[in-house]
């Protein structure tokens, strides 16, 4: 069973014992590029793969063998963008100096952008101009400029309890533990909106303006669900789902399941 994987052109990332894996999605075997040591939150791009490993944040570049040390933290491993890595220091009780951070992606000292209040859990969604917070606690979303200085800015209120967060160019989607729905907002403001229904797991995933999910009772099998974009309603495209996880990209959405071997491709 794979539990943490991630996706990139071409390619696969996943944990095997003490390896990271890369597997061609044309075929063939996989390769062992890289040390898996506990190791979770895989985030990957064109460039490479990002992973939280025994006390480090950690890089494999594509294309290549070996792990290097992106910085030394404990950390959630949550988005990329073209110059940095961001990640999460969650204020649980004992934790110290949580909040959001972001460090080069050759690496470095990790920068600290927006500080947290006491037991708060942030998630993350990044695009070419900000990055967009979720907090747990506060049931916020708040928009951070990439600019020089900024400050965080709330622009969702009254969302308490929110695991999951995505977006398109369009719209933020968001999934909270104290509601059964999927629901989103323009970006530039306006009514909050339900796509989803019947949700009890996170998360959230988004890839070129398609949205996915998971539908189904808490103590049920699952569905995959799909909003196109532009679509009046969201799909379902996979059913009896046991524990699933969730990765996307341009070519699909990929799941892997609880006691079933393998990761699994929908095309799109």
């Amino acid at each position: 069973m794979v539990s943490h994987f991630a996706v990139a052109p071409g390619v696969l990332y996943y944990c095997d014992g003490h390896s990271v894996m890369a597997q061609p999605k044309s075929g063939g075997a996989p390769q062992s590029v890289g040390d898996c040591e506990g190791s979770f939150d895989l985030v990957a791009d064109a460039q490479g793969v990002f992973y939280c490993s025994d006390h480090h944040l950690m890089r494999i570049t594509a294309g290549t063998q070996g792990s290097h040390v992106v910085a030394d933290v404990d950390c959630i491993m949550d988005v990329l963008d073209a110059k940095y890595a961001y990640f999460v220091i969650p204020g649980f009780e004992g934790v110290e100096n949580p909040g959001v951070y972001r460090v080069a992606r050759v690496g470095g000292t990790p920068e600290r952008i927006h500080t947290t209040r006491p037991s708060e859990q942030f998630m993350l969604a990044v695009d070419d101009d900000a990055l967009w917070i979720g907090a747990w606690s506060a049931g916020t979303i708040s928009k951070l400029a990439k600019t020089p200085h900024a400050t965080a800015r709330t622009v969702v209120t009254g969302q308490k309890g929110i695991v999951s967060l995505a977006m398109d160019a369009t719209y933020l989607y968001w999934y909270s533990e104290n509601t059964t729905e999927i629901r989103r907002r323009k970006k530039t403001g306006g009514a909050v909106e339900v796509v989803g229904h019947d949700v009890t797991q996170e998360p959230i995933r988004a890839a070129d303006g398609h949205i996915y999910w998971f539908e189904g009772a808490a103590d049920d099998d699952k569905r995959l669900v799909h909003l196109a974009p532009g679509a009046a309603k969201a799909e379902t495209i996979a059913s009896k789902l046991k524990t699933p996880s969730l990765r996307v990209d341009a070519e699909g959405a990929y799941i892997s399941e609880l006691d079933r071997d393998g990761i699994f491709m929908f095309k799109r």
